[in-house]
């Protein structure tokens, strides 16, 4: 299944999309910030990320335009 890394400044909305995309047997992680899900990504093979458009620090279009420019094969 797919590795897929959550980006998402609430704890609930992780915490169900990880309910959710584990139980269909995904393997998933979720971080609170962009800077966090960059520092997981630098690491860890990713097939997609899932990311809030709306936060505190950086948005979601900050997440897609690292994302692209690091990680060019991983789905956003």
């Amino acid at each position: 299944m797919a590795r897929i890394l959550v980006i998402d400044d609430e704890r609930a909305t992780r915490d169900l999309l990880i309910g959710l995309l584990g139980r269909s047997g995904h393997g998933v992680t979720a971080v609170p910030s962009v800077v966090d899900g960059i520092a997981h990504a630098s690491g860890h093979p990713l097939d997609l990320v899932i990311t809030d458009m709306f936060m505190p620090e950086q948005d979601g279009f900050d997440a897609m335009k690292q994302f692209r420019q690091r990680f060019p094969g991983v789905a956003i």
